[in-house]
């Protein structure tokens, strides 16, 4: 008769060490929000002074963002809040969060280019400071992204990477933008075609989180690497005689494992141990697995 067990620390939820990550990630999360408020205040500022129908749409992408950053801190805080409805946790809401900036970034695409095609593109007269001024914003972003996607690796978080690779998309509609501003200094005109590339960088950003976040929603399996990396995890363990099968899920930045294994004995309490060291290998392997559900039976030779 097969044999199946559900190993009881896996109903269990994550430890305090991941609990741990909450307070972390929910701070890069406030800091995303703080620097896209830097970000607003200084595009409309030099937007007044330039007269840029560019910069003004760039400044437009910066203040729908810091609504995206709201989504974002409110999409960590309650993907980590547990539920008995919700026995496989809440972590979902961070990729519902992810597509809701997707969206956002899709509806600041429409207006740029909307604006590109019936503003105002006539520039005020400015001095050579205020290229300085513009060009260095783009280091703010680019320096942020970094950090952000990092971390958002770190934590395995959806919403975190989302948000860094929206910056990344501020990243080059900012060099469009002083390069439209120099180029118009110089007596050459091209602010209204800079703000339809800006809206074109904008709306690709958010295919790739919409494609992905929907990707996580629909229970897709974790990419190929992944479920090697775990299956080597199973393999090296002696008493397996083979993996029949594995697959993985994600959920916001966690992930579910379930694996069918045959193992080279019918002793359950030596079988239940060996499923307890593996739990514990794929755990240590894999960043952020909330469980693991390993069904066993015993191999053919057995």
């Amino acid at each position: 008769m097969n044999t199946k067990k559900l190993l009881g620390k896996t109903q269990q939820p994550l430890g305090d060490k991941l609990k741990n990550m909450t307070t972390s990630y929910i701070r890069v999360g406030v800091y995303s929000l703080l620097v896209n408020i830097f970000l607003v205040l200084v595009k409309l500022i030099m937007a007044s002074v330039t007269g840029s129908l560019a910069l003004r749409a760039d400044a437009i992408h910066s203040s729908v963002d810091i609504f995206g950053s709201l989504a974002l801190i409110t999409g960590l805080l309650i993907a980590n809040r547990k539920s008995s409805k919700f026995p496989y946790g809440l972590y979902k809401i961070e990729n519902v969060m992810a597509i809701v900036i997707s969206i956002i970034l899709f509806i600041t695409a429409y207006e740029i280019f909307r604006q590109s095609i019936t503003g105002n593109t006539s520039t005020a007269s400015y001095q050579g400071w205020a290229l300085v001024v513009v060009g260095s914003l783009a280091a703010v972003p680019f320096l942020f992204s970094r950090y952000e996607i990092k971390m958002g690796k770190r934590y395995n978080s959806p919403s975190l990477i989302a948000d860094g690779k929206q910056f990344r998309a501020d990243i080059l509609s900012s060099s469009v933008v002083f390069f439209a501003l120099l180029s118009d200094y110089l007596g050459f005109p091209v602010d209204r075609w800079a703000a339809g590339i800006i809206a074109l960088f904008i709306a690709y950003a958010g295919w790739d989180l919409l494609y992905s976040s929907m990707k996580v929603l629909l229970d897709a399996s974790v990419d190929r690497k992944t479920i090697e990396d775990i299956r080597s995890v199973i393999e090296k363990e002696p008493a397996v005689s083979s993996v029949e099968q594995l697959t993985g899920r994600n959920s916001g930045r966690y992930m579910f494992v379930e694996a069918t294994i045959k193992l080279k004995t019918t002793d359950l309490e030596e079988a239940h141990q060996i499923t307890e060291r593996l739990e514990s290998g794929i755990k240590k392997r894999q960043c952020c697995v909330d469980r693991v559900m390993i069904h066993y039976e015993p191999a053919d030779e057995v």
